[in-house]
C-alpha cells in the first residue's frame, strides 16, 4: 500500500507541475500543439490516472 500511495502522490505532482507549466504558455503556442485552455484540467488528471484518456497523440511522419 505504501509504494502504491507514493506512486500515486508523484502522477499527481506530476500531472500538476505539467498543469503549471501549461497555464504559462499564450494561447497561440497551446493551439500550436493541439491544445485549448480548457482542456489543461483534464489532461493533468489523465496524466495522474485519475481520468480516462481521451486524447490520441499522433506523431507526425516525414514524407517518404
Amino acid at each position: 500500500l505504501g509504494a502504491a500511495l507514493k506512486a500515486a502522490w508523484r502522477r499527481m505532482q506530476h500531472a500538476r507541475a505539467c498543469q503549471r507549466a501549461l497555464h504559462e504558455i499564450d494561447d497561440a503556442t497551446l493551439r500550436d500543439l493541439g491544445l485549448h485552455r480548457s482542456e489543461i484540467g483534464s489532461l493533468g488528471a489523465e496524466l495522474a490516472g485519475a481520468a480516462t484518456t481521451t486524447r490520441v497523440w499522433a506523431l507526425s511522419r516525414r514524407p517518404a
